[in-house]
């Protein structure tokens, strides 16, 4: 984890974090995530069964993704 991620780690633990904030942070790291493994927003959204439009705003910190969402995601 970098510093900043451990900021966010803290910040969370402390409960000083808004639930747009933790949106947000969550969703800039499934984008980081998946541009590092190469699959476009269309292929992730494919491969865990959603509309792409639900992936460009789960990234944009945009939509509260479902725990089951989530999982596929991290699975994929």
């Amino acid at each position: 984890m970098t510093t900043v991620d451990l900021q966010h780690v803290n910040h969370i633990k402390k409960g000083n974090i808004r639930l747009k904030e933790l949106l947000k942070y969550l969703g800039n790291r499934i984008a980081v995530f998946r541009k590092i493994k190469g699959i476009s927003q269309n292929e992730l959204a494919d491969g865990v069964s959603v509309e792409i439009e639900e992936i460009e705003a789960i990234e944009k910190g945009k939509s509260d993704p479902s725990i089951t969402l989530l999982f596929k995601i991290s699975q994929f």
